[in-house]
């Protein structure tokens, strides 16, 4: 038996073309002999649709493409994802279509894991169904031991904590492409296989793919593992076709920094240099290394750029407060207009050159609210607001590894892992030798794991019991003299009273590309109530803000 294995590029929405898309694979399937092609999950509609799946008209419209697909089903067996809609319900459905008949598999509720129950109902009927002498059972991640084909239907988001285990006798089959859950945009991530007792073939993640698998084929697949860069780059290429239609100018503020370096490389990869416009927005505050570091970065990707100081406007803005009769500003809001300053000008590039802003706000700075509203937080996209710092450092590393020379300057990450000190430490350069108040590896440990999978009073009782000594932070616990309980209880309450405190930021903020799980949960973490911990007599007890 013939299968076809399609790792479709889905558009969230765009149902005709998602259709003329499998019609083109099924045709050519057809002429090559094919006796089953399968699509991924939800092929027809895209997955992140949120409120839309409320919409009865457009859930009808959807389902309208199956009577299409059924008239190609007396030339091929076809299976792909889609709904089913009854009584203003809507179901998850695994389809197989044969000779004019259809039969369904429904996704449980404790597998609709990604939308978390809030649209699709779930759905009983499990077909086992029996093709060309084969007993095949179609589902969504459930496998049956006695058929002798498992096909496994999938929309899974690329997740970089996530493990990828193959099942014996399975077709998987994945999508790819950008799909947005309100401002968390993410990377659907492919890596579609056939697993026997070895594996025969698995589709690139993040790359769409067409495959004929000859049962019985004695092939040995080499296993494809995802890397964050390609999946990075494969968004940004997706999000700017989907939603600005693929020609825009991006605009992009060159600090010398390691965040708009890696968004900066970012970018041309994914787009071209030619589409980037790169500004160097200084002041007096600016050092002559991050400086070079712009410059460095604007030659070695070949991106138009200019520098130019914005002095003018902050001492025009200071002008125009003492004609309203204002005290001019100091201190943390003198450090605002500088920063609104450098927004207002990458909008008004924007502006003129037809463009959009790119963020360059990393996860660790979006969490803590270490931003300025209407200055470093503006732009259409962030494209590493998900990775901490030492991510970013750990991909600095990559790429210049990769391209063999120093493309990300060296002085912007340790060359040492474990180094705390390096030649370039992040500043946000608002004022006289400023630097980031942040504790970095330590603080990207709590980022990544508080809120997600450890809790502060579990925290908590890891160093109080001692047990903190297994963890893999510890050593640089050690270095930033974490292991008195007065310097950790505070840092630990400044670490939750500053993300309470800065939670509408993160309310305000632009799309992220989102590659993790607590990443998709960043803009709602926080909200309302949160709970702080007081130190009294060698304990902490809970404390909840009224």
């Amino acid at each position: 038996m013939k299968f076809a294995i399609v790792t479709q590029h889905v558009k969230s929405g765009r149902c005709n073309e998602n259709f003329e898309h499998m019609v083109q694979a099924i045709e050519q399937s057809i002429q090559e002999g094919v006796d089953l092609i399968i699509f991924p999950e939800l092929a027809i509609s895209g997955y992140l649709l949120e409120d839309t799946w409320k919409d009865q008209a457009f859930c009808k419209y959807v389902e309208s493409f199956h009577s299409k697909l059924l008239t190609y089903s007396d030339r091929i067996a076809i299976v792909f994802g889609s709904i089913k809609c009854r009584e203003n319900r809507i179901y998850n459905i695994a389809y197989f279509m044969w000779q004019n008949k259809i039969y369904m598999n429904g996704k449980k509720m404790e597998e609709q894991v990604m939308l978390k129950n809030n649209y699709f109902c779930s759905h009983s009927i499990n077909h086992e169904i029996q093709f060309k002498g084969k007993r095949i059972h179609i589902s969504f991640d459930q496998v049956n031991q006695h058929a002798d084909w498992n096909i496994l239907l999938d929309a899974h988001v690329f997740d970089i904590h996530h493990k990828h285990i193959y099942h014996p006798n399975t077709i998987y089959v994945n999508c790819v492409g950008m799909q947005n859950k309100g401002k968390a945009v993410m990377m659907m991530e492919g890596g579609s296989y056939i697993y026997t007792d070895t594996l025969h073939y698995q589709a690139k993640y993040g790359e769409e793919d067409f495959y004929i698998y000859q049962e019985g084929d004695l092939i040995c697949a080499k296993e494809h593992k995802p890397h964050l860069w390609d999946i990075l780059v494969a968004c940004i290429r997706d999000y700017d076709e989907q939603v600005l239609g693929g020609k825009m100018p991006w605009i992009i503020g060159l600090s010398g920094g390691i965040d708009s370096s890696i968004s900066l490389a970012l970018l041309c990869d994914a787009l071209g240099s030619h589409r980037i416009f790169g500004y160097s927005l200084s002041s007096n505050y600016n050092s002559s290394a991050t400086k070079a570091n712009a410059q460095h970065l604007a030659n070695a990707f070949h991106i138009q750029y200019k520098e130019e100081s914005i002095l003018p406007l902050v001492d025009a803005t200071q002008f125009v407060l003492r004609n309203y009769q204002e005290k001019e500003a100091s201190g943390l809001a003198y450090e605002n207009i500088q920063a609104r300053v450098r927004g207002h000008l990458l909008s008004t590039f924007a502006s003129i050159h037809g463009g959009v802003v790119v963020n360059n706000g990393n996860k660790v700075e979006y969490t803590l609210g270490y931003c300025t509203l209407y200055g470093d937080s503006i732009g259409a996209l962030s494209v590493i607001g998900d990775l901490t710092k030492v991510q970013l450092f750990a991909l600095a590393d990559y790429y210049n590894k990769k391209h063999k020379k120093e493309m990300i300057p060296y002085n912007l990450y340790p060359q040492d892992q474990k180094s705390l000190i390096w030649d370039v430490m992040p500043s946000a350069e608002l004022k006289q030798e400023q630097k980031d108040p942040m504790k970095w590896f330590y603080h990207d440990y709590l980022v990544e794991h508080l809120g997600y999978d450890l809790t502060i009073s579990e925290w908590i009782s890891k160093f109080q019991d001692g047990s903190i000594k297994d963890n893999e932070i510890y050593p640089i616990m050690k270095e930033y003299g974490l292991l008195q309980e007065d310097v950790f209880q505070e840092d630990l309450r400044w670490f939750v009273n500053t993300m309470q405190r800065n939670t509408f930021k993160q309310l305000q903020s632009t799309a992220i590309i989102t590659v993790s799980e607590n990443g998709c949960a960043l803009q709602q973490k926080w909200q309302g109530s949160c709970d702080c911990y007081a130190w009294k007599d060698g304990s902490y007890e809970l404390e909840v803000n009224k």
